[in-house]
């Protein structure tokens, strides 16, 4: 079964940051985003922070599992954010929790 592909509005210092990651793990940065959100879900406990500053964005096609892609959108929804928004948020929660390793 073909992945879905959607495009969604990424800042670009998380697009930066988390190639980087992905490179160093030695993932396409597609499935490095896929095995984030995945771990976000397994783990939905964790409150979504808030950032209210503007940075730099741009458009970012991925290739995502069905089910993340789904789950993703129904939380964005529940959380009143775009998906855009909401991906931003987990990726940037993400990189902070890799510069507190």
């Amino acid at each position: 079964m073909a992945k879905p592909r959607i495009s969604v509005t990424l800042e670009i210092d998380i697009v930066q940051s988390v190639k980087e990651l992905a490179e160093y793990d030695g993932r396409p940065f597609a499935q490095y985003v896929n095995l984030v959100l995945r771990d976000h879900l397994e783990n939905l406990n964790e409150p979504l922070s808030d950032r209210t500053k503007k940075s730099k964005t741009t458009s970012v096609g991925l290739t995502l599992d069905a089910n993340v892609i789904e789950r993703i959108q129904q939380l964005a929804a529940d959380n009143h954010r775009s998906v855009s928004q909401y991906i931003n948020i987990v990726l940037r929660q993400h990189l902070n929790r890799q510069k507190e390793i």
